[in-house]
């Protein structure tokens, strides 16, 4: 998803990939408040990395990413100086989890929900990603995240309240961290200071949250395809929300915008379709190679049973012409001259 602040010029990316494949955005929409959504197909298994791409007019910003409602890692500008031309790109691969007293940076894996080891509170929900980007405003202000940290999570959440479903089709994913790189003692303490400090400005500049749910699911949901409606829409309503302009020719030049946004929009559509095309074709070649093994493995166990049955074959008409010989003695033995001469005696 992608965000363009009118008055200040300054614009943000951010993309999920799974298994290094950029994932299908469905239903992409935002409000008046820069908060962007939209839903992604995810499959159990995958492994989760988050890009994100800035452009901003300050040289005091940072990024957060949460997973199911917990923060999971962090950037922050090292920058002393304003840079509009050329845009910064992060890319988040881990994430960062407590055990006991130690903490760990694993990778971000989608697995079915447990039910009795849920990480979410009764406020928030799990199923989602989000990604919240913050500056620094001329009057210096601050804020918290307000979302949990890798230290609030206790070990069994069975008895807390449901979590409210949010979005438009039910959560059944969640995110796994596991099998992570211990992090060092001096590491670990900066880190717990940089997951609970407040961000820049009074509030995040923006919030880009992605819904990730089953295929099927959204397909029985109706949300199949990517949509440049939302993106269409709040074009149109901060064309008629910007501050009155001037001259005619600068609201021209911004239906000109609106157009050329359109139309990127739909090249972009096109492109996360045909991504989808290819990963259901990845996806297919793979079942086919584990039939196509599965299909060798049984095969083999046929064969070998098969030899097997052979020998033992081999050994039973071995022991039937041992035996007919012996009988054929035994007959022949008993017809010989001399066994019925000693018989008469």
């Amino acid at each position: 998803m992608r965000y363009q602040d009118d008055i200040s010029d300054c614009s943000a990316t951010a993309t999920v990939f799974a298994d290094d494949h950029e994932c299908p955005e469905y239903d992409v929409d935002h409000d008046e408040n820069a908060n962007l959504t939209c839903y992604i197909p995810l499959i159990v298994g995958q492994v989760i990395s988050v890009q994100i791409s800035m452009k901003m007019d300050s040289p005091h910003f940072e990024a957060d990413v949460f997973a199911d409602g917990v923060i999971r890692n962090y950037w922050q500008s090292t920058r002393n100086k304003v840079n509009t031309r050329r845009a910064p790109k992060v890319e988040f691969t881990q994430g960062i989890y407590k055990i006991a007293r130690s903490m760990f940076r694993s990778n971000m894996v989608v697995a079915p929900v447990e039910q009795s080891s849920n990480p979410a509170l009764a406020r928030e929900n799990i199923g989602f990603i989000e990604v919240m980007i913050s500056k620094m405003n001329a009057a210096g202000d601050t804020h918290l995240h307000g979302a949990l940290t890798p230290d609030d999570l206790r070990k069994d959440w069975s008895g807390s309240p449901a979590a409210p479903v949010e979005g438009k089709v039910a959560p059944t994913l969640q995110m796994r961290f596991a099998d992570g790189v211990r992090m060092q003692e001096a590491d670990r303490g900066g880190t717990r200071v940089r997951l609970r400090r407040n961000r820049q400005g009074a509030a995040p500049w923006v919030s880009f949250k992605f819904f990730y749910r089953e295929r099927e699911h959204l397909r029985n949901a109706g949300i199949t395809t990517s949509s440049s409606l939302g993106n269409f829409s709040s074009a149109l309503r901060s064309l008629s929300t910007n501050r009155k302009r001037k001259f005619e020719d600068d609201e021209v030049d911004e239906l000109d915008d609106i157009v050329l946004m359109r139309g990127k929009e739909n090249i972009q559509r096109l492109k996360t379709e045909i991504l989808e095309l290819a990963i259901q074709t990845d996806s297919a070649k793979k079942q086919a190679l584990a039939k196509k093994r599965k299909t060798e493995r049984i095969a083999n166990e046929l064969r070998e049973e098969y030899a097997q049955l052979m020998i033992k074959k081999a050994e039973l008409e071995k022991q039937m012409q041992a035996a007919m010989d012996e009988t054929e003695k035994q007959e022949a033995s008993a017809l010989s001259p001399s066994h019925s001469t000693s018989s008469l005696t």
